[in-house]
């Protein structure tokens, strides 16, 4: 009775809790590769999505941009690019602090 444990008033046997405790190692792992590879496959599905649905607003935008130039052009309106090609200045409160855009679509305005 010197290798067995007292839990609860059943003995137990040592051998026997280290085989659970090995056997629930095992499957722990076996969960833990379960919950990586389903995650693996949603990420790759979600990035499938988001991938689809970015082509599929870029098709849209695209084909209604030319339906409405179109449109524009049947009832004579002129479109005016908004953007100016100038360069201009951002003050943020202080001279030190001046931003000079040369061109809005370059990303250096975008940045902020």
């Amino acid at each position: 009775m010197e290798n067995n444990i007292v839990m609860e008033n059943k003995i137990v046997n040592p051998i026997r809790k280290n085989e659970q405790a090995k056997e629930l190692i095992k499957n722990s792992a076996k969960l833990i590769s379960q919950a990586d590879s389903e995650v693996e496959a949603t990420k790759e599905s979600i990035a499938k999505d988001v991938s689809r649905f970015e082509e599929i607003k870029n098709s849209l935008l695209s084909t209604t941009i030319i339906q409405g130039q179109i449109l524009l052009e049947k009832a004579s309106f002129v479109y005016i690019k908004p953007e100016s090609d100038e360069p201009f200045e951002i003050s943020l409160g202080n001279t030190n602090d001046n931003i000079k855009v040369n061109n809005i679509s370059g990303g250096g305005f975008t940045a902020f």
